[in-house]
């Protein structure tokens, strides 16, 4: 294959899903014995479809007699969007320690016992991997 020359600054609207690693803040000034690193993934256009639609809850009433419109509330339901990006995006962790130092082990019931700090800062990481950066959004 040929290398193409003088290319355009292009934008990326692929995604390769690679896994990658992912060390939390609250550990990343910790000696790299102590870090954890959580194996992370981007997530594809169905997860990310399936994210969009539970973002959002809406309530609503059917329109009752002398009312002009019915009422509806939109509620944006952040919790779940990062739970399900979390829960999508998290393939495994390593070097994941316990407070005594022992491994916790990858596996469904320690997942369920993260912290939510923890949890919601994967989940964010996970959506903003999946993402287009600021920039190549300002080029569409």
């Amino acid at each position: 294959m040929s290398e193409m020359k003088n290319i355009p600054d292009l934008p990326n609207y692929f995604n390769d899903l690679s896994e990658y690693e992912y060390v939390p803040k609250a550990y990343r000034k910790l000696p790299k014995q102590y870090q954890p690193k959580f194996v992370l993934k981007a997530l594809t256009m169905e997860e990310q479809a399936v994210i969009e639609d539970a973002r959002f809850g809406f309530t609503g009433e059917a329109k009752k007699e002398g009312e002009e419109e019915a009422s509806s509330t939109a509620q944006y339901k952040r919790g779940t969007e990062l739970l399900l990006a979390f829960n999508m995006g998290l393939k495994e962790w390593h070097n994941f320690l316990d407070t005594t130092g022992k491994e916790i082990p990858y596996n469904k019931p320690n997942k369920g016992k993260l912290a939510p700090e923890l949890w919601k800062e994967i989940g964010e990481e996970v959506i903003t991997a999946s993402s287009l950066t600021s920039t190549e959004k300002e080029n569409l």
